[in-house]
């Protein structure tokens, strides 16, 4: 997780850094050799998009990629990890008279992202030119300046319009699909508050989100950050404030707070060629603090209550062993 979000952070910086840079140093003609350069360079893979790169200089300096295709490893089931209707990034023009690049907007329009992992476990965002680069800092070689230190970046508004994500499992066996992804998300910088609202849809229906992380570099970097959210989904609510750590043991440590509508409605929706279920409790609220790890979830203050049940108490739930320990 942590490779695939330096991934993600380094397609965004490498974009802006090629408006803020390139568009001075080569004629329009050269742009786009230099771009998929740059890109095979560092990525060890080929970008590709058509020949009808747009350009404007005033008010702001910006540059529009019309099909953009970056390619996958040859053991991935699909030729091309991330494809694009239309990209495009602008940057307001007087702060790069000052060596201050202000990002003005990235649109990415009807993305098309292919997430694979191969029988082996090799994911097909872990790239073998950027592992080099990553193992010479920690060794403390030189790998020459990044492109967040030659310029000083401000980031912005990030939309995602009609995204569609793709997760191929080779080793499982499975394959699960997010589409009509539309995203709006502000970023000042990396060390500041993030923002994030959209929806998406997954099984056939749609989820809406919002949430609020304190800064993305903790999450970039491995360590815990405060995250703030909602997700709705067939009248279900979740809502959670706590931290979020994506390479400890626990994940989530906050308060959680769920209004379910139809019990029966959400199993369907997580299981749509299953039988029809008609659990004895089909609506409920709780609100409970508690951990949620990779194989243990524990909860404290739990207050759930429905038309037929009220319960108080803590509890763990531990499923790391061949049988799962249960104690509330």
């Amino acid at each position: 997780m942590k490779k695939l979000f330096k991934f993600l952070i380094f397609l965004v910086f490498f974009f802006v850094f090629i408006v803020a840079v390139a568009i001075f140093m080569v004629p329009k003609e050269k742009i786009k050799a230099e771009i998929v350069a740059a890109v095979e360079r560092e990525t060890g893979r080929t970008l590709n998009f058509s020949d009808d790169l747009g350009i404007t200089v005033f008010p702001d300096i910006g540059v529009t990629l019309n099909n953009v295709e970056f390619s996958n490893p040859s053991w991935a089931e699909n030729p091309q990890m991330l494809s694009v209707g239309s990209l495009d990034v602008a940057l307001a023009l007087k702060p790069l008279l000052q060596k201050r690049v202000e990002m003005k907007r990235f649109v990415l329009e009807q993305p098309v992202i292919n997430l694979e992992v191969s029988k082996n476990g090799t994911a097909n965002w872990e790239f073998e030119t950027m592992q080099k680069k990553d193992a010479a800092s920690e060794n403390g070689a030189s790998g020459g300046k990044g492109l967040s230190q030659d310029l000083e970046i401000t980031l912005g508004e990030f939309v995602i319009k009609d995204a569609k994500l793709v997760y191929i499992d080779h080793g499982a066996g499975t394959t699960q699909t997010i589409s009509d992804v539309d995203l709006t998300i502000g970023l000042p910088t990396l060390q500041s508050a993030m923002t994030a609202k959209g929806g998406l849809t997954y099984n056939g229906e749609r989820i809406d989100l919002e949430a609020q992380l304190n800064t993305l570099q903790s999450v970039i970097d491995g360590k815990p950050a405060e995250l703030t959210a909602t997700v709705s989904l067939l009248d279900t609510g979740v809502s959670y404030k706590g931290s979020v750590n994506t390479s400890g043991d626990t994940i989530l440590n906050g308060q959680f707070d769920v209004d379910v509508d139809s019990i029966s409605k959400l199993m369907t929706f997580a299981n749509p060629e299953g039988a029809a279920s008609h659990p004895a409790i089909n609506s409920f609220t709780a609100s409970f603090t508690g951990e949620i790890g990779k194989t243990r979830v524990r909860y404290q203050g739990l207050n759930f209550a429905s038309d037929k049940l009220n319960v108080q108490g803590e509890g763990v739930i531990d499923i790391s062993k061949d049988v799962p320990y249960i104690q509330g």
